[in-house]
This record gives C-alpha cells, structure tokens and sequence, in this order.
C-alpha cells in the first residue's frame, strides 16, 4: 500500500510492504522463504527498485508494481495521480462585528486548510460555509491551502506541494448599501452597470423588470472579486427597461441593506411628417434632467418624457439618445436609435436657372433648393412643339450636348424629386436663340429662367478670327439693325449677352451668329473733269471690295483707260489728253471680301 494514491505535483509517494510471512518465519526466521525479494516498478517503463519511495515531477496517472520473489511468488499494481497544483479559489466575506466566513468555490481539492491569520486554523470540507468568530474588529491575513486528502494535514506528503492563496479580510461594524452609479444600455441585449461597493462588504445584485418591484438576483458581488462594472446579457432592451440596485447582506445572519435603484431607458422613436419624434420610458429616484442628443450633440434638456425634433431634412437619417441625470449622481445612458425623417409637403420649386451656349450646346445650372432632391427631371421642348426630350440628373447642373441651339429655340422644364418621393413644381428656362431676319438685321428670343428677370442684352460683335470688335447695350429689344459698316468687316459674328437683374446670378449667353454682309457698288452716270473739286472722277462706291479692275472704252469700242487701283478712277484723260465730251463705255470687275467676284458695265457721260 502507499500512504497517499493521489497529491500534488511534485508528488513524494511512500509504500508500506503488507506481503505477509508463512507462519514458519516465526519460529524460523532465518528460513529462506522467509527472506523474499521485493522490487517495485514506479511507473511503466521505469526499471525496478527496491526504494520504497518515489518523487514524481510529471502530472498524470501512474501505475505502481510490486513484484515479490520466493517460494510463493507475487504480483501487486495500484494507480497513483499527480495533479498541477492549482491555487484554490474562495470567497472570503465579513459579517457585521467580529465576524467572517469562508466558502471554496473549486472541485480540485478535497478539503482545504484554513489559517484565518489570528493564530487559530482549521480544516474545511469542499462545498461549505465556514464561520469563524475574531472576537475583535481589525485587518487579517487568511491563507487557504488546498488538500488532495482530507484527511490529513497540510504538511502530509500529499498535500506538501499543494499551492494555498492569501487573502486580507478587515471587518466591518456594519454592511453597508452600494450605490449604482452608471447604466448604458449596449447591443439591444445587455446593460452596462458601474457601481460603487464598500470595501468587505458582500452584495447581490439585483434586476427588476419595467419598473416592478419584484427583483431577482443576478449575482453575488464582493468587494475587490469583481472590477467596478458589469454587463448584464440576455436582456431585451428594445421591448423592456430593467431596473437594477445593489443589496448589500450579511452571510453570518442574513441581513440586507438595498441600495437606491437605477434603472435603464427604454427608448423608441418615429418619424412623422417633417418631424421626428421621440419617446422614452424608466424610472427615476430623483430626476435632475433628460438631455436628448442627436447625432452626439445635445439638443435639448427636459423633464419630459418625449421630444418632437422639427429641425430634420425628407430623407435624411438622424439618431438619438437619451442622458438620464439625477440630483445623486445616478446617469442612464439609452441605446441610440436611428430615425429617417419623412415628408409629405410638395418640396419649393428652384427660382432660378441659368440657361446659357457654350460649345454650341445648351447648359443649364441652378441653385441647389432648401430641399434636398434624389434627382432632377428635365424635359426639352422645341419652341412651339408638344413633343418632349426627358433627361435626368443628380446634380443642380446639366449639359444638353444634343441640343443644337444655333438652329432651335428650346424651352426647358425642371423639377425634382426629394428624397421622400415628392415632387415639386416644374420651374421653365429658355435659352436665347440668335438668329438672322433680313441681310443687316438680327433678332433673338427673350430670355426666360430668373425670377427678377434681366437688366439688358449687351450685343456683342466678333470678326471671324473671335477677335471682339464691339459691344452695344441693347436694353430689352430684341432686334438689331446694322446701319454702320465703316468699322465692320464683311462677315462678321454676332452674340447676345443677357445681364440679370440678380447680382449673384451669372450673365448668360446665346449661340454665336455668323453673319455676311453683301458686298455694293454703285457707280456714277456722268462727271464733270473741269477741276472744281466736284465731280471730278469717274469712280464708285462700294462695301467690301478687295479686288478691282476696270477698263473705259470709246463709243468705237476702242480701250482709252484700264485701272486696277480700286482708291483711282478715271480723271476723263487717255494719253494724257483730254477726252472729248461725250458718252463713254464702262466695264469694271470686283471681288469681295468673302471672295465673290462680279461684273459691272454701264455708260457714262463725260461733261465739260
């Protein structure tokens, strides 16, 4: 046999021999049977020996062999276990007075060895409640020494080895309440307690359900055993609010003292038109104030239980939570809930579009409305047609890159969808159309798209190379007639620039107009070469021209005169002679600017 089968690493084992002698060994003790060899196998694989001890240093199950060899041979084996010690786990708690008690919470070992730290100790069983009397208030050191046997003592072989775990305890006159200082309700399913405990005081915590006052127990709580938060789970913080306190009691008699009660907030919303509102309910020992937060800003601070948030934009997402504050220092903290606002109000329409040419293509760009919208609509017309051309856009811009506004007038409708689905008024735009009317005389459309209209059209004038050649304030008419081509060259590119009344708004530009203007002669019938200064050359006038030649023939049909200097006419001499008055033949060919060539012939009288 051994003296233990079972301790704590490392394990000293001890055998005691019980093979017993024939009855001749006492008579005879020298007899060769009486003198047997015994050998043991302390585990497998481990040569014989005839020690009878053994230090195991491996945690586990071993197998003791006993072998004795004689005349009457014989086998033994019995199991050994070798457990890591473990310091044993205990609750260490005072009652009112001089008293405490101890209570072992592990299954490791058997029993434990109590030394309660003022010169007294005790063995106590696994699973029991220990009360031990100091006679006198102060701070003690207890130590718990697990034992694989409970049977013997903390110094025996089994149990030498085993680990113990101090603890100090400093008794108390009086339990005294704990105070819940914090609840914030997490995830939909649980609460996050902090609290405040007193120091050797044992306390249970404990829930109720909406405000009932039947509270049930959690768990158990010491001082110094748990930090000083806890979460308490499978709770359902969307349909309920719970209510918690802590209770401190008395293990020794069972007196209790409950703390005030601090309970969670069940918190719901929804959204209605152009409003959110929200609702909260709890319990509360002592109100200070509700802070309502919105998007982690506070909003607001009441005494209520509800809140009607106005200030929210169709479409847009907002989250609350509410801040519980009581005059003793208790907060409750809700879960934050998500609301999207809804509208049913027809959004404002947008007051002003700008609806200018550039590239040749419309663009159309207007102020974003107070509302927010989802999408722009935006139908074309051809001015004077039914038919339609539908567009979208999700932005307060839009190139029309199919429009060809050098040969249509458009008009634009524009209206928007807000983020509820609701659609406002259509708000109309028409570009300025340019366009030619007789050979020297342009028109356009009115503008249309602000709201406070225009101050002017400026008229803008661009040779063919874009070079600008002049501006002219037109005020509100809508025609132009070119009477002035001193300045001007044959073709020439006409714009309308309209000027708001709005000075915010920008200027806006219709489709460039590219104009050529018929070229002129106009020759006299007759001159009169006497040299007064009147009348005096036979040459025209004309618009345009860049090239000329022109030849003067008799009546006989005979060339007199040739000239390619369009500033030269003919002075009425040939050879250097004076001509005879009479009536002479013309015949002149040009070519303009635009590199059109013509013919003139007629007759002329030379007088003198």
């Amino acid at each position: 046999m051994v003296v233990s089968n079972e301790g704590c690493n490392p394990f000293t084992v001890s055998v005691i021999n019980l093979y017993e002698l024939p009855a001749v060994c006492d008579t005879n003790p020298d007899s060769s049977v009486c003198k047997p060899v015994t050998v043991y196998q302390y585990s497998e694989g481990l040569s014989q020996s005839n020690d009878t001890f053994y230090v195991y240093t491996n945690p586990g199950i071993h197998k003791i062999t006993q072998l004795v060899a004689g005349r009457t041979p014989r086998l033994d084996s019995l199991f050994i276990r070798v457990v890591e010690p473990i310091p044993p786990s205990f609750i260490l708690s005072n009652c009112k007075g001089s008293e405490a008690f101890i209570y072992a919470e592990d299954t490791l070992y058997n029993a434990y060895f109590v030394d309660w730290g003022d010169g007294t100790s005790e063995k106590v069983p696994k699973g029991q409640i220990n009360q031990h009397d100091y006679g006198s208030l102060g701070t003690f050191s207890v130590t718990v020494t697990g034992l694989m046997d409970s049977s013997m003592s903390e110094t025996d072989l089994a149990n030498i080895n085993c680990l113990s775990t101090p603890q100090d305890i400093t008794l108390i006159d009086d339990i005294i309440p704990g105070k819940i200082d914090q609840v914030e309700v997490m995830n939909g399913d649980s609460v996050l307690l902090n609290y405040s405990i007193d120091t050797g005081t044992s306390y249970y915590l404990e829930v109720s359900l909406n405000g009932s006052s039947n509270f049930t127990i959690v768990d158990t709580l010491a001082y110094g055993t748990f930090p000083n938060n806890y979460i308490v789970d499978g709770l359902d913080t969307e349909t309920n609010y719970y209510c918690f306190r802590l209770t401190a009691f008395d293990p020794c008699d069972g007196d209790t003292r409950p703390s005030l009660v601090g309970c969670s907030i069940l918190l719901n919303g929804a959204a209605a038109n152009n409003e959110n509102r929200v609702n909260w309910q709890t319990e509360t020992t002592d109100l200070l104030m509700f802070e309502v937060f919105k998007d982690n800003s506070v909003i607001n601070s009441q005494t209520g239980f509800q809140y009607i948030d106005t200030d929210v934009q169709c479409g847009w997402n907002y989250c609350y939570r509410i801040v519980m504050s009581e005059n003793n220092g208790f907060e409750s903290y809700s879960d934050t809930i998500c609301i999207t606002a809804i509208s049913t109000d027809t959004p404002p329409g947008i007051s002003d579009i700008n609806a200018t040419v550039e590239n040749d293509m419309v663009e159309l760009s207007w102020s974003d409305p107070a509302t927010i919208p989802l999408v722009y609509f935006i139908n074309r017309y051809v001015k004077g047609g039914t038919q339609a051309e539908s567009f979208n856009s999700t932005t307060s811009a839009f190139t029309d890159s199919t429009s060809r506004p050098s040969q249509n007038s458009y008009l634009y409708e524009i209206s928007y969808e807000d983020l509820c689905g609701n659609v406002s008024p259509v708000a109309t735009a028409s570009p300025v159309f340019l366009s030619k009317y007789l050979s020297t005389t342009i028109q356009w459309t009115n503008y249309q798209g602000w709201q406070n209209g225009f101050q002017f059209y400026q008229l803008e004038t661009y040779d063919d190379g874009g070079q600008l050649l002049n501006t002219i304030n037109i005020g509100t008419d809508t025609s132009y007639a070119e009477v002035d081509f001193t300045n001007l060259p044959q073709n020439v590119v006409y714009r309308i620039v309209v000027v708001p009344n709005d000075m915010g708004l920008p200027d806006v530009h219709s489709n460039f107009l590219p104009v050529t203007f018929p070229s002129s002669v106009v020759f006299p019938n007759a001159f009169t070469p006497n040299g007064d200064g009147l009348n005096d050359v036979f040459i025209y006038e004309g618009l345009f021209i860049n090239e000329f030649r022109m030849v003067i023939y008799n009546r006989w049909g005979e060339a007199i005169y040739v000239t390619e200097n369009p500033d030269l006419g003919w002075d009425g001499t040939t050879n250097s002679k004076q001509a005879p008055s009479d009536m002479y033949i013309f015949n002149a060919e040009f070519k303009d600017e635009s590199g059109i060539s013509f013919v003139k012939k007629g007759e002329v009288y030379l007088l003198r």
